[in-house]
């Protein structure tokens, strides 16, 4: 059976006028917000320091090198600092929780519909936001040293074929765009890497739209997701993926920089 089509459609915040960005989820848009640690970001960085828990500041001393104490700074930031451009909570007072699979949650306030994923490499930090779906986002350096060989359990027949007839840093981008489209659908998931990876196959079609075929272990409608890879920056390689709650519903995907916060 040839993979069905399952892509995010991408639109701008003009789109929606003066609509919120509450109003936008709730119309069936995700957001992803980039924050590029390439010297542009300017008070977003003290607003970053300012806004984290007292654990989250301990967190950081545990850090040893200067550059994982500011991804720190910046991820945290980050989260606290969107998530309330959402609801009328300051920053400071979003509390979060995890579940069995690591990934974390929104504990206070209580009975929040907001939904989101973070994840980053040094030089970059993604976070995506929605409201009553599943979604998963990863982001990997394109220079990241990757032995495809190695990886291959964790790849389907058309991957495998696909980077087959690819080599060197074609090769492996192609190789960490198909590792983070099964990364954020892991996340997604709440499942880790304990999810059969390999069970999945993605193609990316020359448009840049993703399709997909699933195996029944995965115990998946892929009907039900939507999926995207992005080139958050030069540099990076990134993918993102959503499930809404009705599996006729085609998600919109807006993105936004740190920098306009």
């Amino acid at each position: 059976m040839p993979p069905e089509s399952r892509t995010i459609e991408f639109h701008t915040a003009a789109e929606h006028g003066s609509a919120s960005f509450a109003d936008r989820l709730k119309r069936g848009s995700v957001h992803l917000w980039i924050a590029v640690d390439d010297g542009r970001l300017g008070e977003f960085t003290a607003t970053c320091e300012e806004v984290m828990s007292p654990q989250e500041r301990q967190r950081e001393l545990e850090f040893r090198r200067e550059g994982d104490r500011r991804l720190h700074r910046m991820a945290r930031g980050l989260t606290r600092t969107v998530l309330s451009l959402y609801a009328d909570v300051e920053p400071r007072e979003w509390t979060f929780a995890r579940d069995l699979a690591g990934r974390p949650h929104i504990a206070h306030p209580p009975g929040s519909t907001l939904e989101f994923s973070l994840s980053h490499t040094p030089g970059i930090v993604l976070l995506l936001v929605g409201s009553g779906c599943a979604l998963g986002v990863d982001v990997e350096s394109a220079e990241r040293c990757v032995d495809v060989d190695a990886a291959v359990s964790l790849l389907g027949p058309g991957e495998l074929a696909d980077l087959g007839s690819r080599s060197g840093a074609g090769r492996r981008r192609r190789f960490l765009e198909y590792w983070t489209l099964k990364e954020a659908y892991a996340k997604a998931r709440s499942t880790g890497l304990s999810l059969p990876l390999g069970r999945s196959d993605f193609s990316i079609e020359p448009d840049g739209g993703v399709a997909v075929t699933m195996d029944p272990e995965l115990d998946a409608d892929p009907g039900r997701w939507r999926f995207a890879v992005i080139p958050p920056d030069p540099g990076f390689v990134a993918a993102v993926a959503v499930s809404p709650e009705r599996s006729e519903s085609i998600p919109k995907l807006e993105i936004h920089s740190a920098v306009d916060i």
